[in-house]
């Protein structure tokens, strides 16, 4: 009998019973609840026993290889923040798992993690992560509504705020031809793109004056709260549309 296989087995019999004894007994629920340490701490043992005893064959691993092509580009990297792995929480396949070494590569709109051989790059399944959080931001996974024809394309957008508004922000690096000393190679361009979520939908907010426009109903509180607390829309399109988008949300009934 091959006992590590038997071993494998009887951990995702566990971690299956596990959860469903947390989504069909609600007394046990509620029990955990009085305790939110032991349930997190339950939950996160669960994922991590699991996780430690498939090694290889976790659901985690089940990508393409990713090849690294940082040595074709020139002046910036591919990948949000750092070119190097930091670790994160990704919620993967039906699965939380934590302290994951990744890079997230905007310009494939990819999320990169590190095999445990520490040799291959492992490209996720776009289609299997519901979101990540890297580096203290936090992203999500949104499908383009193809009936409604919605601003957002399919792709992984940054979560800024979460209320009765929804802000995301959405970074592009794309590329282009650039002559180094006798070589062609691809130098990098960012652009950034912040949309607000009011009433079902998303808007394109480029500035301001069109945030304002689609807050109007509240336009003459905004002013004076963005003159009073020194908001610069300009200077900081991230930290101003997160504080007026909670500030709405406040004086909003």
């Amino acid at each position: 009998m091959d006992f590590s296989c038997t071993i494998n087995k009887s951990v995702i019999y566990l971690l299956t019973g596990f959860w469903l004894t947390i989504d069909n007994t609600n007394a046990f629920a509620q029990q955990l609840d009085a305790d939110s340490i032991l349930y997190r701490a339950s939950i996160k043992n669960a994922v991590a026993l699991y996780y430690q005893s498939e090694g290889d064959q976790s659901r985690l691993f089940n990508g393409t290889i990713y090849h690294d092509y940082s040595n074709q580009l020139m002046g910036d990297h591919a990948y949000f923040v750092s070119n190097e792995f930091n670790r994160g929480t990704i919620y993967y396949d039906g699965l939380v798992y934590e302290d994951v070494p990744m890079l997230y590569d905007i310009i494939k709109d990819e999320v990169v993690i590190l095999h445990p051989n520490r040799i291959f790059r492992i490209s996720l399944v776009n289609e299997k992560i519901t979101g990540f959080t890297l580096l203290g931001h936090h992203f999500i996974r949104i499908v383009q509504d193809t009936i409604l024809n919605t601003t957002l394309k399919t792709g992984f957008y940054e979560l800024l705020y979460e209320g009765k508004l929804i802000v995301l922000k959405k970074q592009t690096k794309t590329t282009f031809e650039k002559l180094d000393v006798d070589t062609f190679k691809r130098a990098v361009n960012v652009t950034n793109r912040l949309y607000l979520k009011k009433d079902g939908n998303y808007h394109l907010i480029p500035n301001k004056k069109s945030l304002l426009s689609f807050l109007q109903d509240k336009q003459n509180d905004i002013q004076p709260y963005l003159k009073k607390n020194r908001i610069k829309f300009k200077k900081d399109p991230d930290h101003a549309i997160m504080k007026i988008a909670a500030y709405y949300d406040k004086i909003t009934n």
